[in-house]
Parts: structure tokens; sequence; C-alpha cells
């Protein structure tokens, strides 16, 4: 159907099936105005620092327990040119960001 044009999506790759939530940045500064559940990666660190917008402040979260934030293809490119230039070592991502990049490399 979608070759065909009948629909613009494959249903089972959005956000909703996936439930993957689309509030996840990067970069070295925080977003001005955070809805409550935003993530953020903070590239400014390393390695880099996952934090959550409870309402009232950023809080630091283990990036071991969370992973969907490794399904973000700008921060997984994003990853992948730090490793290929030298600036990353691999080895010290996490399980998840590593299965991505090595997935591009």
């Amino acid at each position: 159907m979608l070759s065909r044009g009948a629909i613009q999506e494959l249903p089972w790759l959005t956000e909703k099936y996936l439930l993957l939530p689309s509030n996840v940045s990067f970069g070295s500064t925080f977003p001005n105005n955070p809805d409550k559940g935003e993530m953020f990666l903070n590239t400014d660190t390393f390695p880099n620092q996952l934090y959550k917008f409870n309402g009232n402040g950023w809080i630091e979260v283990d990036k071991k327990l969370v992973d969907h934030y490794t399904y973000d293809d700008a921060y997984i490119e994003y990853l992948t040119s730090k490793v290929l230039s030298g600036e990353y070592d691999i080895e010290l991502l996490t399980e998840g960001e590593r299965e991505q990049v090595e997935l591009r490399i």
C-alpha cells in the first residue's frame, strides 16, 4: 500500500506503535521552555548525560535504564561522527548507543 501511495507511512514504524517519546533532544544548551517529562542529552559532558524535566527542574537519569533516546537518528549520527573522528571511544558508550553506532559504521 505504501509503494502504491495508498498510505503515507508504515503504521508500525510510527511513534504511536513504537511507544517512543518524541520529547528527547540533545545539545550543549538545555531547552528554554521544556514540558514536564521532556528529556535532554547534554553533549557538554563526557560521557553525554541524560536529564529529564520534572516540572521544576532537570534531574539526572541513568542512561542504562532508558534506551529510547538511542533511536534518535540525529543523536546517533552525532555519536557516530564523534567515534569516527576519534573524539569518543566506542567502548565508553552505553550498550544501546554502541549498537546503533555500530550499525552505521
